[in-house]
């Protein structure tokens, strides 16, 4: 099998030389890059055995970026003249950079030293020592095309899939719209500043996705110009390691942890509650230092805690908190928020002063010593909570201790200041729904097209995936969606032709989860199984039934959440079943508008015809759908 090589340098008769060279053994197949840029590709693209470098004309910041993005795998080669001054702290790092002179007659022996290399690195000793083990790393390289106004043209699936977009969602963005302030910086330097030959270089700059995770991208930006060399587009590169992260500055590491805290939460703001939670979560992992750490949010529909963060062991928050006989979720009103120590009592290590705040653990739960530090709303309901454990926790140290209190007091502000935001925008957006739903009154316009707002109105105050109103048609007792609001459009499409048997439609409420008047069922019947996997999670859909005046189901709202975006929660359900209502009045006043307009247009009429007889001709007597009445 053949060995794979890959040289990389600025010089055309470096690379041609080189690649002669390496080719003339029967055993090694080399490729040869031009730049930086052309390595990275071929790196993503194939694997290979040890990678050459002649680092002339190599910019230190291009060879930090190359080295980032090589596998650890693959051995590296420095291919240097007798007069070259390395840059040593950068060898020491990565020991797994070879050096090599070009004495005399070096190209002669190329070969056999490249294999004598990869030789090294796939030695197994037979003394019984484990080789040097390689992590592989990572990487994902994808591509975009921008026009002259930085929009959107084209993209590989690789790219969407890395900023989590698809296609048709990023042809309505600019390049600006998905990347902070400051990496919107470094882009406008390369694409408005730089002169048009110097926009090749490399970018470090920074992406949050949709649930708040941030990613470390590299990107290159390369003009596209026409026949007069204007700049018509701009062809967009980027690669992303995995397991990189830059390391931090000088002045964020000499923050504490409570200003950490704060900055996050200044920046994450605006987050949905469960993705704010994960997101300070891991931030909080990474800033304390403990063996094992979880923390988790707590689910008030479950009475359950949802783990967002783990570190090392996961521990069984809620077996250690019911095992506590006092509340450990406090009033805020009433009390201080405080932090609970927990052990076998064999164990009860805990400072005078807090030795009303020890829990103690059954021995068969295998744990240490740990602390709990429980986090609540203002009403002294259960928000999650955060718990450490490990040997080194037998005796806390009052360091430790205020650390933990101070960490406790600023998650708990954070919290309250987001549960209040939530609250009040809860506030405004069911009164703005109940504002929307006045326009069901509307008696002059069409009832199709009423609906069909609704609707849509629905899906967008709760940001929801598909809403659609179903009603049941009187004479074959079938369900029908009579409006649908969706992103997908296949989706609307298979709906609007999906008729489901009533019998069939009840019986999956009842295998559901009622929620007041409304149900939380995993499916609604349909006949062919919709493909929700585009934009939905697995909770399933929340059904609100419509009533009319005789207490008789006439219909429905279905709901379907985003992914990672739970809003079945009380107040979502109680603006629903307000619609509901709403949608039932207004319903009941259509069906007497249209009767009563029909009763006054009809009249019996002798028709003007040589051959009548004089009497008015019997009226059809056909029976009419009753929603195409309505719909008509």
């Amino acid at each position: 099998m053949q060995s794979q090589i890959l040289f990389l340098s600025s010089s055309a008769s470096s690379r041609a030389i080189i690649h002669a060279a390496l080719n003339s053994s029967e055993n090694m197949s080399a490729t040869v890059c031009a730049d930086v840029l052309e390595l990275l590709q071929s790196i993503c693209q194939a694997e290979y055995d040890v990678l050459i470098i002649e680092p002339d004309n190599l910019a230190q910041h291009d060879l930090d970026i190359l080295l980032r993005f090589t596998p650890q795998s693959v051995s590296i080669v420095y291919l240097v003249s007798e007069q070259f001054q390395l840059d040593h702290p950068t060898l020491e790092k990565n020991n797994q950079i070879e050096l090599l002179v070009k004495f005399a007659g070096y190209l002669t022996a190329l070969p056999y030293l490249i294999q004598n290399i990869i030789f090294k690195r796939n030695y197994h000793p037979e003394n019984g020592e484990e080789p040097r083990k390689t992590s592989a790393t990572i990487t994902t390289h994808g591509w975009c095309e921008l026009d002259g106004d930085l929009r959107f043209q084209r993209s590989s699936p690789s790219f969407e899939s890395m900023l989590e977009f698809r296609q048709e969602d990023l042809s309505q963005f600019k390049i600006y719209d998905l990347f902070p302030p400051e990496s919107q910086d470094q882009i406008k330097k390369v694409v408005d500043e730089s002169p048009p030959k110097l926009d090749d270089r490399f970018l470090e700059i920074k992406f949050k996705n949709k649930t708040g995770d941030q990613k470390f991208l590299t990107a290159h930006f390369h003009r596209i110009t026409n026949n007069v060399e204007k700049t018509i587009g701009w062809r967009c590169e980027f690669f992303f390691n995995h397991d990189f992260k830059p390391a931090p500055l000088h002045n964020e590491s000499k923050l504490t942890i409570a200003e950490k805290l704060w900055d996050f939460s200044n920046e994450n703001y605006q987050m949905t509650f469960p993705v704010f939670f994960r997101s300070l979560g891991k931030k909080c992992v990474e800033l304390i230092d403990c063996e094992q750490i979880s923390i988790a949010r707590y689910n008030p529909t479950s009475g359950k805690f949802l783990y967002e963060a783990i570190k090392g062991k996961q521990l069984p928050l809620q077996a250690i908190i019911e095992s506590e006989s006092t509340p450990v979720f406090k009033n805020q009103a009433a009390e201080k928020p405080a932090l609970y120590f927990f052990s076998i009592e064999s164990q009860k290590l805990v400072p005078t002063s807090d030795s009303d705040n020890w829990i103690k653990t059954p021995a068969n739960f295998g744990l240490d010593n740990g602390i709990i530090l429980p986090f609540s709303d203002l009403n002294g309901n259960p928000a999650g909570c955060l718990a450490f454990a490990g040997a080194d926790i037998s005796m806390p140290q009052e360091e430790l201790i205020q650390k933990l209190q101070t960490v406790l007091l600023i998650f708990t502000l954070v919290l309250n200041s987001f549960f209040a935001k939530t609250f009040q925008e809860k506030k405004e957006r069911r009164l703005q729904q109940i504002l929307v739903t006045s326009s069901i009154f509307k008696l002059q316009l069409p009832m199709r097209s009423l609906m069909r707002e609704m609707a849509w109105a629905i899906k967008f105050s709760f940001d929801a995936f598909l809403a659609t109103l179903a009603l049941f048609d009187e004479k074959d007792q079938s369900l029908g969606f009579y409006a649908v609001a969706s992103d997908d459009k296949h989706l609307i499409l298979s709906l609007a032709e999906e008729r489901v048997q009533q019998s069939t439609f009840l019986d999956c409420l009842k295998n559901g989860k009622t929620i007041r008047k409304s149900h939380l069922v995993p499916k609604i019947g349909t006949a062919n199984s919709l493909d929700l996997s585009s934009g939905t999670s697995g909770t399933g859909f929340i059904v609100s039934p419509i009533f009319n005046h005789d207490r008789k189901m006439m219909g429905a709202i279905v709901l379907c959440e985003r992914r990672n975006i739970p809003i079945f929660e009380n107040e979502s359900i109680t603006i629903l079943e307000t619609i509901a209502k709403q949608i039932a009045v207004g319903i009941g006043n259509r069906v007497l508008y249209s009767r009563a307009l029909k009763r006054e247009n009809t009249r019996k009429t002798v028709p003007e015809s040589v051959k009548s007889n004089g009497k008015p001709h019997a009226e059809v007597n056909q029976k009419q759908r009753f929603w195409g009445k309505i719909f008509s």
